[in-house]
């Protein structure tokens, strides 16, 4: 009776697992339940770093996607305007070359560039048209709006900002064409 009353195991009946246990659970309550508390809270915090290691390393791929996105645009911007003093035959002008022709060869070329980035391939349709807009050259400005919208279909979901945007630029050029 006195192993009853102080919830420790009784004799009278087989030895198993749950009843021990039971009996445990009930003499230690507090710390039953700190440490029950505690593991919770180390699988919390193990759970959520890892989550976040997640997170991060899709952050990651992100960045270095945009930054190769960054310096395939840096480089395209620079060769095109390096080309304006090497290429005689296309600039015969050299130092007098207009940003309508530096933009007319830029646009000759894009189409053959960034066949493995389709993305910056259409990210550099979207400034051609932007600049052909700037410039009022609206007919070339909604060519390049119509390969834009053509490329970014083509790699894109149809509802992502990259084909919205070249739809609306088309209905911009469109607006001022008429």
């Amino acid at each position: 009776i006195l192993a009853h009353l102080e919830l420790r195991p009784v004799k009278a009946q087989p030895d198993s697992l749950s009843y021990r246990t039971e009996k445990f659970v009930r003499r230690n309550r507090g710390a039953v339940a700190t440490a029950g508390f505690t593991m919770f809270a180390i699988l919390a915090g193990v759970a959520a770093t890892a989550w976040q290691a997640n997170e991060a390393r899709k952050q990651t791929l992100i960045a270095q996607r945009e930054a190769s996105k960054a310096n395939a645009i840096r480089d395209y911007m620079v060769g095109m305007f390096r080309s304006v003093g090497r290429d005689a035959k296309e600039f015969p002008k050299r130092g007098n070359t207009t940003a309508k022709e530096l933009l007319d060869h830029a646009a000759q070329r894009v189409g053959g560039e960034f066949t493995e980035q389709p993305e910056v391939r259409a990210f550099m349709r979207e400034t051609l048209s932007g600049l052909y807009y700037d410039l009022d050259q609206t007919p070339k400005a909604f060519s390049e709006a119509q390969k834009w919208l053509e490329e970014a279909k083509n790699s894109l979901p149809s509802a992502h900002p990259q084909v919205v945007g070249a739809m609306l630029q088309q209905a911009s050029v469109l607006g001022r064409m008429n």
